[in-house]
């Protein structure tokens, strides 16, 4: 059984996207470097001052970079920020001809 330790250091938690699938991901999503570093540690179930210290920043400016990317992903919280990465991988993108696609939707609610 893991001890409550083990889980406070991000890197000893699973990462569920391989490198190359978390760059194909990132880029399908427009994210930003920082939306996307601050998404992967969601991912691994970091909190807010575990990101500020990883990532050199304050404890703001993670909720603030987690706030656009829920807003960026039409998520309500963390664990639909998750849901959205997964499904994002799924779902084949839609081509898009040069106008908007009439009755394309995004599932909401997550």
């Amino acid at each position: 059984m893991a001890s409550p330790e083990q889980f406070e250091d991000p890197d000893l938690l699973p990462d569920l996207f391989g490198e190359a699938r978390w760059r194909r991901l990132v880029r399908r999503l427009s994210l930003t470097r920082r939306q996307a570093e601050v998404a992967r540690l969601i991912c691994r179930g970091c909190e807010n001052r575990q990101m500020a210290a990883r990532l050199g920043v304050s404890v703001d400016t993670i909720r603030l970079h987690a706030k656009k990317l829920l807003k960026q992903l039409r998520a309500r919280n963390r664990v639909g920020v998750l849901v959205r990465l997964l499904l994002a991988e799924k779902t084949p993108r839609p081509k898009i001809s040069g106008r908007a696609i009439r009755g394309a939707r995004t599932p909401r609610g997550i």
